[in-house]
């Protein structure tokens, strides 16, 4: 599985080649074909498909503390903008390629996708990485962060409560059940995009009540589907 995260890298077939070497001195302690007779392990999909010279430019400028300059297409609006970015660490979420640093344009750490990366070139310039960056607070509990964190309040249907209670979804959570079985839900996310997909997976048994952003957002996912299955 740790193999598998590198699988679309430049760097694949060198630790592929790695890895076989390790496992050669290593005792067998079951066969692989009984282990997986056995076991059952879910893996995140495999890293999607990345320009390799981006890439490459953007870890050498990560190794190197350089400042790169870039082309971004933003998500929520489709706009482009040129800025320059320190890149600190790159990271592979759920399959998707993410790049955190500080962005020279909105003076703070934000997190891109290189996906939306349209051009991508070192400069001459150097950065220090800052004293109070902590990386997990930006990929923590697999939501990628975006600059801020919203307050976000979730009913779920007194059929999905059980479900939902059963497990830890995330470190900030609050659950509390209602009078009629149903169930609150208060968690503090980064990125309002996530949760969205998340909470569209129960369907009408689970609804947004804060914030209204959240709400709306949802409503015109859903217009959209009704609109498109309408269609004869």
């Amino acid at each position: 599985m740790a193999l598998k995260s590198y699988e679309r890298t430049p760097h694949y077939r060198q630790i592929q080649s790695a890895f076989k070497k390790i496992l050669h001195f290593l005792p067998e302690t079951m066969p692989l074909g009984a282990a997986r007779d056995i076991y059952r392990f879910d893996e995140t999909p495999a890293p999607s498909a990345i320009d390799a010279e981006k890439l490459l430019t953007l870890e050498h400028a990560a190794l190197h503390r350089q400042t790169v300059r870039l082309t971004y297409l933003a998500h929520y609006n489709r706009e482009t903008i040129e800025r320059k970015f320190d890149p600190y660490h790159i990271a592979v979420v759920e399959g998707h390629w993410y790049a955190v640093g500080h962005c020279h344009l909105r003076s703070d750490v934000r997190v891109f996708a290189l996906s939306r990366m349209l051009t991508l070139a070192a400069t001459d310039e150097r950065f220090e990485i800052k004293k109070d960056f902590i990386l997990e607070n930006y990929f923590a509990e697999g939501f990628v962060r975006g600059g801020r964190t919203y307050q976000v309040e979730l009913g779920f249907s007194e059929r999905e409560a059980v479900w939902i209670e059963g497990r830890q979804w995330h470190k900030s959570q609050h659950l509390s059940r209602l009078k009629d079985g149903s169930l609150l839900m208060q968690i503090t996310v980064p990125n309002l995009y996530r949760i969205k997909r998340w909470v569209m997976n129960f369907g009408a048994a689970a609804e947004v009540l804060k914030p209204k952003v959240l709400r709306e957002m949802i409503a015109q996912e859903s217009t959209a589907v009704t609109a498109m299955y309408a269609r004869t």
